[in-house]
Order: structure tokens, then sequence, then C-alpha cells
């Protein structure tokens, strides 16, 4: 039972990894909800939150594209694969959901923003308690 629960929030989890991903990258679904994707990037990440430390700051489009990418390829091999490489997929993408968190706590932005990240980390978290299950 634990396996079919963890494969079936893996490949949802996937699917809607892949769907976000692409409306970072282009309007292929709707004109207006990659403006809108867009608007909010350069709202968000106008000031990079590592600049402080590395000294460089990119533009908010190349990091919507670099999360967008990641995000794809991270919810096509969270959908496809499996074992290690479906873990570290998920890990990889809690990782990105938390940086985007966190920049939305650094722009003072409200949970409007947030609400999205904070239920795909919650899914990915549940996604670890039912592998730490199945595992036993």
């Amino acid at each position: 039972m634990s396996r079919t629960a963890l494969r079936a929030i893996s490949v949802v989890l996937g699917i809607f990894f892949v769907f976000f991903g692409t409306l970072k990258l282009a309007p292929i679904f709707s004109e207006d909800l990659y403006r809108s994707t867009r608007k909010v990037f350069v709202k968000i990440y106008s000031s990079f939150l590592l600049s402080s430390w590395t000294g460089w700051s990119p533009s908010p489009h190349v990091v919507r594209r670099v999360y967008g990418s990641i995000e794809v390829v991270g919810g096509l091999t969270l959908a496809a694969c499996t074992g290690l490489v479906q873990d570290l997929s998920a890990g990889v993408l809690l990782v990105l959901i938390l940086f985007n968190l966190f920049s939305i706590w650094n722009a003072s932005e409200g949970l409007k923003d947030a609400s999205n990240s904070i239920v795909f980390g919650l899914l990915l978290i549940c996604r670890f308690v039912i592998q730490a299950q199945v595992s036993i």
C-alpha cells in the first residue's frame, strides 16, 4: 500500500513540477500566466539574496529560466525514475522550494506568493515520510 502511495504522489508531484516549470519557461499554456510569473520573479528576485556573500546579482529573468528548467527536469525524474534518482530529485526540488520561500520572505511579500511553495514543500515532505515508511 505504501509503495502505491509513494508512486502516486511522486507521479502527481512530478507532473505538477513539469507544468509549473513550463509556465516559467514559455507561454505554452497561457500568455497571462506567463506574464504574471515573470512579474512575480522580477518583484521577488530583483535583489538576489546571495549577492551580499558572492557579490554577484543575476538578472531575475535568468533566475526564472534556471528555476523553471530545474523544475522541469526534477519533475520529469520524479515522475519517471525510481530509487535513488527519484529521492535526489525530490531533495533538489525541496531545496529549490526552500530557496523560493526564503526569497519571498526576504522581499517581504505575503503568503499569496508563498502559498504554492508551501503546499508543494509539504507534499515533498510527505513523500519523504512515505519513503521512510516503505524502506522500514
